[in-house]
């Protein structure tokens, strides 16, 4: 091999997986980091350490009615991962990307929305790159989100209450607009806003039999439908779909004014 064909080859090692097109490192051969929370110093974004585990996913008898798509129940084994402590607000957007897409363009402290699962992976993409591939950021896997929700994995309804008015933003509360992330009560892990403000983007493509097809340990799902998952509600829904629980999906390119997305720093 010359010189110059080693070369690239480290280069493309080096890029390919903060574009999500080769193999990330997994968290359990990370020497440092695990078990503390960080802060992304490109925007501030808070971020806390969750330890992996075994949960069961899916509908319980924990979460009262369900809908078809959340069954079977099923055990789901993740390794730990950091996720945000709020969903991304729009001054972290704009950090990055030097624009506001938001229908609500109420303030920096707001969660983003109007952005399509597109428009997030190209933040994730550039965010990664504004930390010189120090750390690497996605979007959650549905697995990780629902295992975060519940405040690791255990039997809540919603993000670590059975009250929707504790913990959501929704159609009863919400007064028809989204409202500042971290304003309602955090879950049993300390984190903000999983139950109601705005749907949020996971990795996974949507099928309405997604979970028996689940592999056991720490699933994305890929399929043939073009749409991909969204999860935990938003300020213009009832409280039965700011459960936990609840599964929905849109289209990768659309954006709408009731969607938005937070990330998981995975290395």
């Amino acid at each position: 091999m010359t010189k110059f064909a080693a070369c690239l080859l480290s280069v493309l090692l080096l890029w390919l997986p903060a574009y999500g097109m080769g193999p990330k490192p997994r968290v359990d051969d990370m020497q440092t980091g695990t078990g503390e929370d960080f802060t992304d110093p490109a925007t501030g974004m808070e971020f806390i350490w969750v330890p992996g585990g075994p949960f069961f996913m899916g509908c319980g008898d924990w979460a009262g009615d369900c809908d078809l798509d959340e069954e079977p129940a099923h055990e789901v084994q993740l390794q730990g991962f950091w996720i945000s402590k709020t969903e991304v607000t729009q001054g972290q957007w704009k950090k990055i990307m030097g624009f506001n897409p938001s229908h609500f363009d109420l303030g920096d402290d707001y969660p983003v929305e109007n952005v399509s699962w597109t428009n997030a992976k190209e933040f994730v993409r550039r965010l990664t790159v504004a930390n010189d591939m120090k750390y690497w950021f996605d979007i959650p896997s549905e697995a990780q989100w629902e295992y975060v929700c519940r405040s690791g994995g255990q039997a809540e309804q919603f993000a670590g209450t059975a009250d929707p008015l504790e913990a959501a933003w929704f159609l009863e509360n919400s007064q028809g607009t989204t409202h500042p992330v971290a304003s309602k009560k955090p879950n049993g892990l300390g984190v903000y806003d999983m139950s109601g403000n705005v749907w949020e983007w996971c990795r996974d493509q949507y099928d309405v039999k997604a979970y028996a097809k689940h592999e056991p340990n720490d699933p994305v799902f890929r399929g043939e439908e073009p749409y991909h998952v969204i999860r935990g509600g938003a300020f213009n829904f009832n409280a039965f779909n700011v459960r936990c629980g609840v599964r929905n999906d849109s289209a990768p390119g659309d954006p709408y004014y009731d969607i938005g997305f937070r990330l998981v720093r995975t290395y």
